[in-house]
């Protein structure tokens, strides 16, 4: 089912395949788990293996560029 959802998403050619890869997780899973529970494990599935390491990597080039700054800036 997970292989399924992500090969439509790759299909659809939508960044991430968002919105694609969760209509067919949510259709696959409904007739057994509840809507809100599979939206909400879809949501938590998003915010883990997207926006945190996105969150990480712009904190970490802020880190790496503000060094550079400090170390190119020439001391009074």
């Amino acid at each position: 089912m997970y292989l399924l959802a992500q090969g439509l998403g790759v299909l659809s050619h939508v960044p991430g395949g968002l919105g694609v890869f969760e209509g067919a997780v949510l259709a696959l899973l409904t007739p057994d788990v509840p809507a809100h529970t599979v939206l909400g494990a879809l949501l938590a599935y998003r915010v883990i293996y997207h926006v945190i390491p996105f969150l990480l990597a712009v904190a970490l080039l802020a880190a790496f560029e503000l060094r550079q700054r400090a170390r190119s800036t020439p001391s009074p």
